[in-house]
């Protein structure tokens, strides 16, 4: 069994049927429904935000003794 085969002058890139870009570019994604009407809304609406305040905190921020100059 043979097979011929055409051998064309030149490379070219394959077509396809649809040529070119859309006309329309397509809408934006959707955002999730928020959860304000659910129990999650709620749940976030209660908790209060605690830091962690340690009693020796200024010690931190204590200024630095001025540096000597070098001799």
């Amino acid at each position: 069994m043979e097979v011929e085969l055409e051998i064309e002058e030149g490379c070219t890139t394959p077509r396809s049927q649809i040529r070119g870009a859309p006309g329309v570019c397509p809408p934006p994604p959707r955002k999730k429904p928020s959860h304000s009407n659910g129990k999650l809304g709620e749940h976030a609406k209660q908790q209060k935000k605690v830091f962690f305040q340690p009693p020796d905190l200024e010690l931190i921020f204590t200024t630095a003794p001025p540096r000597r100059e070098a001799i």
